[in-house]
């Protein structure tokens, strides 16, 4: 039962496309090659990543369809449902002033605030980096952000990048005004691109109003921390399912 309940989501990331509603990000797990997600047989994507800049933190990004999921998930795992029993004791001291102390994120998926989110979703079997955008917005502050997405499509789009992403909304964990743009990168290549192409951006000099805060941070996606299907891996068996 506990894997029938949650099999939608394998259908939504790796058949349909589609990007998952609802994400839960534990940040700074500890546990031994003895998965969690593994010991529940939870049949969801999650996908663990390694910071390679900032404070080095590693995060494992659950893909939910519903919040029942997250539920069914957590009942199937029974005590290691409870993040707090493998997180890192020590990692609170790398809470950061955008980020804040929050040690598990649920966030939501704004559809149309991402830069070719379908795209995005494509990558994810055969992305190896996730370059993460945090922007820390002052409460009810959606329109400004709207605006802020938008004029990012345009400089995207002057820039001709092929840099597709996602955009959530942290709804519990974090500040009300707290947004996660995430874009898989399958090489590192994309970053050279962007770089050489930089002198074509033209970014507002001035933050939004309601803006507190943003930072970019970049991820390396690890294997031996995520959880993924066979169907999911099947695009690179090698490096999901090798040693």
């Amino acid at each position: 039962m506990k894997t029938l309940l949650l099999a939608a989501v394998t259908v939504l990331t790796a058949a349909a496309q589609i990007p998952p509603p609802i994400l839960r990000i534990v940040r700074n797990p500890v546990f031994n090659n003895d998965h969690p997600y593994a010991r529940a047989s939870a049949a969801i994507e999650v996908l663990g990543i390694r910071g390679v800049t900032g404070t080095g933190e590693t995060w494992l990004i659950e893909q939910h369809p519903t919040f029942v999921s997250i539920e069914e998930l957590d009942k199937a795992m029974g005590k290691d449902g409870d993040p707090s029993n493998w997180l890192d004791p020590h990692a609170a001291a790398l809470a950061d002033e955008v980020l804040g102390p929050g040690r598990v994120f649920i966030a939501y998926y704004r559809e149309g605030w991402g830069y070719h989110a379908e795209d995005a979703i494509r990558m994810l079997p055969r992305a190896r980096f996730f370059n993460v955008t945090v922007y820390r917005m002052r409460p009810d502050s959606d329109n400004d952000m709207d605006s802020l997405m938008r004029a990012r499509h345009q400089r995207l789009d002057s820039m001709n990048m092929n840099q597709p992403d996602l955009v959530y909304h942290v709804i519990s964990g974090g500040s009300s005004g707290l947004y996660l743009v995430l874009a898989p990168l399958v090489s590192l290549r994309t970053m050279d691109e962007r770089v050489s192409r930089a002198a074509l951006e033209v970014e507002s000099k001035q933050p939004a109003v309601s803006e507190f805060g943003r930072e970019a941070l970049m991820f390396r996606i690890e294997p031996a921390l995520s959880y993924v299907s066979d169907d999911f891996a099947a695009t690179d068996k090698g490096f999901w399912r090798g040693q």
